[in-house]
């Protein structure tokens, strides 16, 4: 233990060991494919379609991906998609 630790409560270093998880977890996947926001479904059948409800302001949006991770279609659907036949 260095000396400027010995004089940090207990409390308070439980507490920055949560911030640096947090930190850590909430950071996006520096080879992610796919990354964003408020996704609201998600299906897999040899490639995968992903419903983004875009904040539930307005329409979102239907996004298709190959298993090869290249975007195949897009389109702009209702607010609030969730379900949709793929």
């Amino acid at each position: 233990m260095t000396m400027g630790m010995k004089y940090i409560s207990p409390v308070l270093r439980i507490y920055l060991l949560l911030i640096i998880i947090f930190i850590i977890r909430t950071l996006p996947p520096s080879n992610a494919v796919i990354s964003g926001e408020n996704f609201s479904g998600l299906d897999y059948n040899n490639d995968t379609g992903i419903a983004d409800a875009a904040h539930f302001q307005g329409n979102g949006k239907f996004l298709a991906y190959s298993k090869d991770d290249n975007k195949l279609d897009g389109k702009t659907v209702a607010i609030g998609p969730n379900r949709f036949p793929f």
